[in-house]
């Protein structure tokens, strides 16, 4: 496991509360930049990486370290519950986003279930994405989630069961 944020209490806390719960951490960042360079040599199980950096987006970064190693899981986690962020999730390539309003526990299910293997959505996304499609193909005020594709939108049509 690695945790990226930019807030060292944060990232604290999480490292703390993920190595009380049995989970092994190998490594932690601050940055994009910081992150690009040691996960890749690290290749964690999965990479928890906070969607707001310092120098960058954590979407961008999940981005990139799946392009280059798909074996790498990422979750991103946000404070940000609105339908950009979970399609910005999505066509990323992360098996999952957590809230930050989720409590620990809802947190480490999440974790453990996208080290099983399977998409981890917090609930909190579910109003987004459970909105009826609009007759010209657009969903909510965003719109973008007309525009994804099937397999996106399997992934998308999985998160009430997250």
């Amino acid at each position: 496991m690695y945790v990226v944020t930019g807030e060292e209490l944060v990232r604290r806390g999480l490292r703390r509360l993920l190595e009380v719960n049995g989970f092994s951490v190998a490594g932690e960042s601050g940055s994009v930049r910081q992150a690009a360079r040691r996960i890749p040599a690290v290749r964690p199980d999965l990479a928890i990486i906070d969607d707001d950096l310092p120098d960058g987006s954590g979407a961008g970064l999940c981005q990139s370290l799946v392009a280059a190693d798909g074996t790498i899981r990422c979750v991103l986690m946000t404070g940000e519950t609105d339908e950009a962020v979970l399609i910005g999730a999505i066509l990323a390539g992360a098996w999952g986003c957590l809230s930050q309003q989720d409590d620990n526990e809802e947190q480490l299910r999440l974790i453990r279930r996208a080290i099983q293997g399977y998409t981890a959505y917090s609930r909190r996304f579910q109003t987004g994405i459970l909105a009826p499609i609009q007759a010209d193909g657009t969903n909510g005020p965003d719109g973008r989630l007309g525009m994804l594709s099937e397999q996106e939108m399997k992934v998308a049509g999985g998160l009430p069961g997250g």
